[in-house]
């Protein structure tokens, strides 16, 4: 099955926080954080019509997706890279991180940030992103998470991605 990652649309938004709302529960985080997360994985509708978050679809079936925020002095924030819990370890994190890099570069970034969920980090990680501070959690606040950052435009390891 051919998987195509293409702009998301504004009728999209919906469903992307379904699926974001549904990975999260996946991780065990208890239905109070889950509650309080909601409002972090709200996809902002400008972020959509700007051309800032990405699906991964194939035969109209959603397996996850990206969205990049500008932060300023070169830097883009990965907000969200989710993937259909179901889906896990098919290869569309790989893909969809692929992407983002291309994407992040596109906005003119010279560095993906991204400020993984527990669990995600080794995800991020074993790409080639590294840590370069910490930022307070919004859902849990005196809790710390790490801030991972990615050089863009740099030699990629092995072949680049097609765009």
């Amino acid at each position: 099955m051919s998987v195509a990652i293409r702009e998301a649309r504004p009728d999209d938004a919906d469903g992307l926080e379904e699926l974001a709302f549904r990975a999260r529960a996946e991780w065990g985080f208890e239905e109070a954080v889950r509650a309080a997360d909601r409002a972090e994985l709200i996809i902002p509708p400008r972020a959509v019509l700007e051309g800032r978050v990405f699906v991964a679809e194939s035969e109209g079936r959603l397996h996850g997706f990206f969205a990049l925020e500008p932060l300023g002095e070169g830097d883009i924030e990965l907000t969200h890279l989710v993937i259909e819990p179901a889906e896990a370890g098919l290869g569309y994190g790989r893909r969809l991180w692929e992407q983002a890099l291309i994407e992040a570069e596109r906005l003119g970034g010279r560095r993906l940030v991204v400020v993984p969920d527990p669990g995600t980090e080794p995800f991020y990680v074993a790409r080639g992103a590294e840590w370069i501070g910490e930022s307070e959690s919004v859902v849990r606040p005196g809790r710390t998470l790490p801030r991972l950052g990615y050089p863009l435009a740099r030699p990629w390891p092995g072949k680049r991605p097609a765009e």
